[in-house]
């Protein structure tokens, strides 16, 4: 790549640089990241890109003091009118002959380029080694051009795809920031909304507020009614308590209902005995009574007589026995006094054990009474031992039963008042539960009134929590759409980051590639200024007469590859070689070669194509070309191919139909050693296409296509003109193997078919004359033998007055 397309690619990156650093601040704008990051990465790709600009003035500076050493270097080599002083050189080319020449050769390939070995050589010979040395170090240089070259078409073909990657990386950053921007507009969307949200959000959160200082309220006086409950509650507590102790109370007085009942069965229990024992005394009375009936008639008179002792007995029995119930009567005033002292509830046990105590001293003082009156009835018995001992006993029985009755039917009678009054006192207590229980039930209407207006109130609070949750929930979905927003910013961020950190290292790649593309460029430069250095001098050796000498670059480069491989074997078939036409007038001899290695002819070749030549010099030279491949141990094919490919493009471009006789012959050569060329080298693409190319002008053209069909297998072709006599277009001289042969539409000339060399030539007719009366010679050019024909028939001899003038 030329350095102007070079500078022009720098520029296009440099461009590019600017532009992928605007889309970078507009990226950073986009987002709303941190400016001076932004500035910073910015200011930091500038340095880069000024410190890349630096290098490249400085590399270019290196490179146009270079070019202007090289320009001085070769006008230093120069005449004073500007012209390249090639005369001394090819005056000092044309003084070493080719045996000094060949010896230096020789001497050097020996000592492998040193020149300590050859110190003591002829001057001729250290004149050939300079031109050697010259040869070798150019030769070197263009090897050394070539390996740059290919590194520099390397590095041209990596620097092309590092710009299709850049175009690629440009074209994902462009979609990228399309992407960008998508997300820019949605984030703004995004953020429109969100305030939106916000807004509703903060309205929802004051009425959240307001519901909560309406639910504090009403908490507050949730607070009063729940203390209310409270108390009202610890109230109900106490009524239970309380009906709990009534309850106990009651229990209690139960217990003692059932003992009183109990002991109440015992002492009717008891009644009951002591009214079987008066039943049985009763009947124990009736049958004494019975009989004192029957005895009373016996005891009529004692019984009179006796009754007034007895009616005093009796005044005395009643009183005792009015004592007795006076005594009774205190007993039942005491117990009654007991009675009402223990008023209390929780006391009626000890009441009744105070009874069952009365009971019992009841019952000792009718064991007192019964002791009393069993003195009474000792003190009667004793009175009445006689004849109403068994009555007062029996009278005193009686009346102790009675009064013993009398006592019993009071304390059950008591019993029955004590049992009356604890179940008025159960009753009272049954009342007052009743009443609690009635409280209760009040208590406890008005305990569900509050319970069911502290569930409304419940119910109110609940509906407000839901509606709290409710924002809330609606808030955490706001904060869980700003998370997933502020994600995928930060994610645009991460996207952001890995763009400029691809960018930076495409910066840093282009600038790597800008360095090789300028060490590339400076190489180039010094691999180009080193082409057209060897470029002239083979211009200059080659006798081309241009003034630029581009065009020779390509010569440069095939011969510095140096592809060598074996010429042609010897058991190869021998290929055709074209000779130096004999023209009229003098030149040259036919097989005349000038000194020159391969690498020089076909220098030599490729000026004549460049030159648009195609007479005799370059048959010349095609020869020379074949001799080399023929004789050459080792050949160096890349110039050979080069030189061909330049003859192709020209002959091309010639209609080979109007063109010089010549130029079929030259066609014909070029045929040839491309053939060899390809035979040595198989399989070579540029090769065989060269060849096909050459073939098909051959085919095109008649005169070829006839001269090609004798050369395609000489042996048969020799063999059948050998044996043909001679007729109007051809004479074959048997002991030359030379076959002369006129093609019509040539006049005044024959060409010279050598089966021996295996060699083409044309003749000029003025070239021939008499050597004596059955010989004609024909007069080769300087230098060359001459062609003697033997005229032994009339026909040869019509042949020779036919085509020659002399």
């Amino acid at each position: 790549m030329p350095p102007i397309d070079l500078e022009a690619k720098l520029e296009e990156h440099s461009a590019r640089l600017d532009d992928l650093i605007r889309l970078y601040d507009q990226q950073q704008t986009g987002v709303q990241v941190d400016r001076k990051e932004a500035e910073d990465k910015t200011r930091d790709v500038l340095k880069k890109h000024d410190a890349l600009e630096e290098g490249y003035r400085q590399r270019r500076m290196a490179l146009q003091e270079r070019i202007t050493a090289a320009r001085q270097l070769v006008a230093s080599i120069k005449a004073s009118d500007g012209s390249i002083d090639a005369d001394a050189l090819l005056a000092e080319v044309e003084l070493a002959r080719q045996a000094t020449f060949d010896h230096a050769l020789l001497v050097v390939a020996a000592g492998e380029g040193s020149l300590d070995r050859i110190r003591n050589i002829s001057d001729d010979h250290r004149k050939a080694l300079g031109i050697v040395e010259a040869e070798k170090a150019k030769a070197d240089l263009l090897k050394t051009v070539g390996d740059r070259d290919s590194t520099i078409r390397d590095l041209e073909s990596t620097i092309t795809e590092k710009n299709e990657d850049l175009k690629s990386k440009n074209e994902e950053l462009k979609s990228k920031n399309e992407e960008l921007k998508s997300k820019n507009e949605e984030l703004k969307s995004k953020n429109e909304e969100l305030k939106r949200t916000r807004g509703e959000l903060e309205a929802s959160r004051q009425k959240a507020q307001a519901s909560v200082e309406e639910s504090k309220s009403s908490e507050a006086k949730y607070a009063a009614l729940g203390q209310k409950y409270a108390a009202l509650e610890r109230e109900l507590e106490a009524s239970k308590q309380q009906l709990v102790a009534r309850e106990a109370e009651k229990t209690a007085l139960s217990g003692e209902l059932a003992t009183t009942q109990n002991n109440k069965q015992e002492v009717e229990g008891k009644l009951a005995t002591v009214r079987a024992e008066l039943g049985s005394a009763k009947e124990a009375v009736r049958v004494i009574e019975e009989e004192a009936r029957r005895q009373q008639a016996a005891f009529d008179g004692d019984l009179a007589a006796l009754l007034a002792q007895h009616e005093a007995g009796e005044g005395a029995l009643e009183r005792r026995v009015h004592e007795l119930e006076m005594f009774l009567e205190e007993e039942r005033f005491r117990a009654a006094a007991l009675s009402q002292s223990h008023a209390n509830v929780s006391l009626r046990l000890a009441d009744a054990e105070r009874s069952c105590a009365a009971a019992q001293q009841t019952n000792a003082a009718l064991t007192e009474a019964r002791d009393l009156l069993g003195a009474l009835r000792d003190d009667e018995a004793r009175q009445l031992r006689d004849s109403e001992s068994t009555v007062d006993e029996l009278v005193s029985v009686v009346f102790e039963l009675a009064g013993e009755i009398a006592d019993l039917e009071l304390s059950v009678e008591g019993e029955r008042r004590t049992v009356r009054d604890r179940e008025s006192d159960i009753g009272r207590l049954e009342g007052d539960v009743e009443r609690l229980e009635t409280t209760v039930r009040g208590l406890e209407t008005k305990v569900n009134g509050l319970e069911t207006k502290v569930n409304g109130l419940e119910t109110k609070v609940n509906g407000l929590e839901t509606k709290v949750n409710g924002l809330e929930t609606k808030v955490n979905n706001y904060d869980d759409s700003l998370e997933n927003a502020n994600a995928e910013l930060e994610e645009l961020k991460s996207e952001l980051e890995g763009a400029n950190h691809r960018l930076d290292e495409e910066l840093q790649t282009s600038e790597s590639l800008r360095n090789d593309a300028d060490a590339a460029s400076a190489e180039r430069d010094r691999a180009e200024a080193a082409e057209l250095g060897l470029a002239e001098f083979f211009a200059v050796q080659s006798g081309w007469d241009g003034a630029e000498f581009q065009s020779w670059v390509p010569f440069v480069r095939a011969v510095s590859r140096a592809d060598y491989v074996a010429g042609l074997p010897a058991s190869a078939d021998r290929p055709w070689t074209v000779l130096q036409s004999w023209c009229e007038g003098g030149g040259r001899g036919l097989h005349d070669h000038t000194p020159a290695s391969l690498a020089h002819v076909a220098g030599r070749l490729y000026g004549a194509a460049l030159n648009g030549d195609c007479g005799e010099e370059s048959i010349c030279l095609v020869g020379q070309v074949m001799g080399h491949l023929v004789r050459d141990d080792t050949v160096s094919l890349p110039p050979v191919v080069t030189a061909l490919e330049a003859y192709v493009d020209a002959v091309s471009r010639i209609d080979l139909a109007r063109c010089d006789q010549r130029i079929h012959v030259l066609c014909l050569g070029l045929w040839q050693v491309a053939s060899v060329v390809r035979s040595l080298r198989p399989g070579a693409e540029q090769v065989d296409r060269i060849a096909l190319d050459i073939g098909s002008l051959v085919d095109s053209d008649s005169l070829c296509r006839e001269l090609r069909e004798l050369m395609w297998d000489p042996e048969v072709a020799e063999a059948e003109l050998r044996d043909l006599p001679v007729s109007q277009n051809h004479f074959f001289v048997g002991d030359s193997r030379i076959c002369l042969l006129a093609v019509s539409g040539v006049p005044d000339w024959l060409f010279a078919i050598d089966f021996g060399e295996r060699s083409i030539g044309m003749v000029h007719v003025s070239r021939g004359e008499w050597a004596g009366i059955q010989e004609y010679r024909i007069r080769a050019s300087e230098g060359g033998r001459d062609l003697t024909v033997p005229v032994t028939s009339a026909q040869r001899l019509g042949w020779v007055l036919n085509h020659f003038s002399a």
